[in-house]
């Protein structure tokens, strides 16, 4: 475990804090990102570096960020009068604690709520990980005093965020996560069914994530909405759309040019890195110091976001395992050349829908509706291992990137990728139609 260095930005401006019975408004700075903006990407950074020093799978992740989402935003949205609960909207989530009519400051509420559920996310973390959860909160509220906020607002103001948090806390544990342990799960057999892969031959990840409970999504439905059908019918015989669809991936690796490879290897986020989701929030976050979002908009953003990816895994993961359709490398070497190999190892687990692509998407359509459709920013999550930034014009331009890496590695047929590019955005969409103002 390489030790961990707390990314936190300094409060230096007015905070946040108001009585429930006489609403102020924040002072937002157009200058720089205000106090709950810095709170926001300080926690969306580090939890960014926890779910890639923890190992996580991009399932894991996915429900880290929702989780965390749920709870920033559930414990500042009552500095917006026009701000909605999420409680009774989201699956399972029927009520959460409410606050007296007494002073409250929003931004203690919010980072010691999430400082509650983080810690319930990576109990099983490293010491190191779980007490920089711990010490970012503490840096937090020791900055809102020294900007004069009161003992008894301190002390109020921890007390109701650990009752936010606990109560989000007992909502994730009934999700079904705990049981994944004791998944029973058989892999099927048969022509075109997903199979280890070489030369790792790992056990398939999580195959019963599709069991987890959806937080948007109907639950009865996950196999119904958003599903953007049916994959290509396996073949062998050359004249076959399979046997073409697995033949584009073969000479598209096989020709593929430097910066193919460098997109290939930029979106991989295989476990051990910062997972596809992270890489999402990583965006997200840089987005939000680039552009100085005030912090109500990257408020609803990293709730959405959070929200989008998880239903997008859940969504996907259905289709994964209910398709069970095999990767472009195991029909290669059968039946095309029995020498070739992606440019890294597979993902083990099946090939339909393609995952980047549903994660990805998902991301960009709640991050356009919410910041904006045509914002141009730079992506430089993977500075840490040497990789060079990417440029894009938008959101979705990121996202189709994103997908199309699952080709150019030679992980994925075209249109598991098109067609996560469906399912995602639509599942973004699902969640952009939650209430969220008055």
């Amino acid at each position: 475990m390489k030790k961990l260095f707390l990314l936190v930005t300094l409060f230096s401006i007015t905070v946040i804090g108001c009585r429930e019975d006489e609403y102020q408004p924040p002072v937002v700075n157009p200058e720089e990102p205000t106090i709950t903006a810095q709170l926001i990407t300080d926690w969306l950074d580090n939890l960014v570096v926890f779910v890639r020093e923890s190992e996580l799978s991009g399932p894991e992740a996915s429900r880290v960020f929702a989780y965390c989402g749920v709870a920033m935003y559930e414990g500042v949205y009552r500095a917006y009068p026009t701000r909605k609960s999420l409680a009774g909207q989201l699956n399972g989530l029927n009520s959460l604690p409410q606050p007296t009519s007494a002073e409250y400051n929003w931004g203690i509420v919010a980072s010691t709520a999430q400082r509650v559920v983080a810690s319930y996310l990576f109990s099983d973390a490293s010491v190191e990980v779980r007490q920089t959860i711990i010490s970012l909160n503490e840096i937090h509220i020791s900055e809102f005093r020294q900007l004069g906020i009161s003992d008894d607002v301190v002390q109020r103001s921890k007390n109701y965020g650990t009752d936010i948090g606990n109560a989000i806390t007992a909502w994730a544990v009934a999700d079904g996560f705990a049981s994944q342990a004791s998944c029973n799960y058989t892999i099927p057999q048969g022509a075109g069914l997903w199979e280890p892969t070489f030369p790792q031959f790992s056990s398939p990840l999580l195959p019963c994530w599709k069991d987890m409970r959806p937080f948007v999504i109907n639950p009865g439905s996950l196999a119904i909405e958003c599903n953007p059908g049916i994959p290509t019918g396996f073949s062998n015989d050359i004249n076959s759309t399979f046997y073409a669809a697995a033949l584009e991936v073969y000479n598209t690796v096989n020709s593929a040019t430097d910066e193919q490879e460098k997109i290939a290897r930029f979106w991989e986020d295989a476990i051990g890195t910062v997972t596809p989701p992270g890489h999402a929030i990583s965006i997200l976050s840089q987005v939000i110091k680039a552009k100085n979002v005030n912090e109500e908009i990257a408020l609803e953003a990293y709730v959405k976001t959070g929200l989008a990816m998880a239903d997008g895994y859940i969504s996907s993961w259905t289709l994964i395992y209910d398709y069970n359709v095999l990767r472009p490398s195991t029909f290669i070497q059968e039946y095309i050349d029995p020498s070739w190999q992606p440019l890294f190892y597979n993902p083990n687990y099946p090939a339909y829908t393609s995952l980047h692509a549903v994660c990805a998407n998902a991301a960009a359509q709640v991050m356009s509706s919410t910041i904006g459709e045509n914002i141009v920013f730079t992506d430089n999550t993977h500075a840490l291992y040497g990789l060079s930034p990417r440029y894009f014009n938008s959101f979705y331009e990121y996202a189709e990137e994103a997908g199309m890496a699952e080709l150019y590695a030679g992980f994925n047929y075209r249109s598991a990728i098109d067609n996560g590019e469906y399912q995602g955005r639509c599942i973004g969409q699902a969640v952009n139609d939650l209430t969220f103002k008055e």
